[in-house]
């Protein structure tokens, strides 16, 4: 029988402009304006990407394994949290699964672009990408005061969660932690 894993300490957070960036091309203004001058054949777009959109499933109750009440509602950007946990990487992410999407961020703007180079030069690198590649991306501040889990603070019990690398590898056992 496996040994339960060690507890996690819990950190009260107060965190001001956190930075989480979001490719443009998802931004709401403009996204299908793109495809057609057409009012009528943009709003049957908007009809199809509903229907097929997890975040909007999400939010209608419509998505095995996220629950309404875990959303947030009534408040600016709340599509932009909600679309963080409901589109999931396939290739999950260190703590998270493909099926539940997580919220991450930076605390300086320049931890956030390094984690978005590393990941699309990953992605890149599978198809062998032989051009230059140019994104565009938005950055979304967020302000956090809330108790969390922490992995940090020189704990070195909690070291193997946060290992760089090989990805995905490294990702298998934060994955399994669950927090108590």
């Amino acid at each position: 029988m496996a040994s339960p894993a060690p507890r996690i300490p819990v950190t009260q957070l107060d965190l001001e402009d956190t930075h989480r960036l979001i490719p443009a091309k998802y931004s709401m203004a403009g996204r299908m304006s793109r495809l057609s001058t057409d009012e009528q054949l943009l709003g049957e777009l908007s009809e199809l990407d509903g229907a097929t959109n997890d975040r909007l499933l999400g939010e209608e109750g419509l998505l095995p394994g996220i629950g309404v009440y875990e959303l947030v509602y009534g408040v600016d950007y709340a599509h932009i949290v909600n679309a963080a946990f409901t589109h999931a990487s396939p290739d999950a992410g260190r703590f998270n699964s493909a099926g539940r999407g997580a919220w991450y961020v930076g605390l300086e703007r320049e931890t956030s672009l390094a984690e978005v180079a590393f990941h699309k030069q990953r992605q890149l690198e599978e198809v062998a990408w032989p051009e230059e590649e140019i994104a565009t991306y938005d950055d979304y501040l967020a302000d956090f005061t809330t108790p969390a889990h922490d992995l940090t603070g020189g704990r070195p019990q909690f070291r193997k969660y946060l290992r760089p690398g090989p990805i995905p590898e490294c990702y298998r056992e934060p994955q399994a932690l669950r927090p108590n």
